[in-house]
């Protein structure tokens, strides 16, 4: 994505029936995971912990979980490859199952060529070839560096997971969208979701346009049908009138930037909402894990965007069919489709 990591998911929200389609899906209890299950080779110097192991051996269900159920989709024949560290070693594999350790030396080297030091972060990226890899650190990293979830660690890093795993369903179209981008507004190489906030978290109108956007997307999803799609109409009007007023100039690179990373953090963070409440998976309340994914808001295009994604399940159950594929519609497009 030139250059661009997708980031690691901030938050989640709810609303009583919105997921009543996602009990379907993949068996993942939430019995202790067989750590055995795992077939790791490499340097013998590698001594995992057992609550990374675990991790490690629960993660891929957590993600066909919500792939096959509430995404809708069927497993991609270009499987990611994955690169997993602790503080001393890294875990490749090239399909979830078989895994290759070796020691790091405070440098974790990446698919695409890039090193990384051995630190919290969990991104998804395009790799060679158009194969796309997946690196993340294992909860013992996290912990290690002070973070903590009331989730429990390892069910908030699933989440995170899942997260990043749905973004490498929509690299085939979204990453060269994104480059195309790059080239024609001469676009910095460390973009990130965060561009429209950077941009205009200090215009007070912009602020208070999406703060007020997210309360009548949020609010829909405790509406009956009716009422959800008038709040949901009342967010869209909203947003419609802040880009018209904003987006002009020099600044309207960010239209078509702002509805992609609503786009593609959306759908991470519905994926690990998913997961979250999916009673086998994180067998969360909603209310639990809204709070959990959305973190207080504080990243606008992660909240914006998984609150649309929400309010689509709610009114349009079989969005996914549409938002994935060689043309997919974005979360604007599919919102605009959904409310008229």
């Amino acid at each position: 994505m030139a250059g661009t990591r997708v980031a690691q998911p901030a938050a989640a929200i709810t609303a009583g029936a919105v997921f009543v389609m996602l009990g379907c899906g993949q068996k993942l209890t939430n019995d202790p995971v067989d750590a055995m299950s795992l077939h790791i080779t490499g340097d013998p110097s590698c001594d995992i912990q057992a609550g990374d192991e675990a991790w490690l051996a629960a993660a891929p269900a957590a993600w066909s979980l919500v792939e096959r159920g509430a995404l809708g989709l069927e497993p991609d024949d270009a499987q990611p490859q994955f690169v997993f560290f602790d503080e001393v070693c890294s875990y490749g594999s090239a399909d979830g199952k078989r895994w290759q350790a070796a020691l790091h030396a405070g440098e974790v080297r990446l698919p695409d060529g890039a090193i990384l030091p051995p630190v919290v972060t969990s991104f998804a990226a395009p790799g060679p070839g158009g194969t796309p890899f997946m690196a993340m650190a294992l909860p013992s990293v996290w912990r290690a560096q002070g973070v903590s979830s009331e989730l429990g660690l390892e069910k908030m890093l699933l989440a995170v997971f899942v997260h990043e795993m749905a973004h490498t369903r929509q690299f085939d179209f979204y990453a060269p969208k994104l480059d195309d981008l790059t080239t024609l507004w001469a676009l910095p190489e460390d973009l990130d979701d965060d561009a429209v906030q950077e941009r205009f978290a200090d215009q007070p109108d912009f602020a208070a346009s999406v703060d007020r956007e997210r309360e009548l997307l949020y609010a829909a999803l405790e509406e009956d049908e009716e009422s959800a799609r008038s709040k949901a109409r009342k967010a869209l009007t909203l947003i419609e009138a802040r880009r018209a007023r904003w987006y002009v100039g020099a600044d309207e690179r960010y239209a078509e930037l702002e509805d992609l990373f609503l786009t593609l953090e959306g759908v991470g963070n519905f994926a690990g909402y998913a997961w979250l409440v999916h009673a086998e998976g994180g067998a969360v309340p909603p209310e639990v894990a809204v709070a959990g994914m959305r973190r207080g808001g504080r990243r606008w295009s992660q909240d914006e965007g998984m609150a649309i994604f929400l309010v689509l399940q709610r009114l349009n159950p079989h969005w996914s069919r549409a938002a994935f594929g060689t043309a997919p519609r974005s979360a604007l497009q599919l919102l605009e489709e959904s409310v008229h």
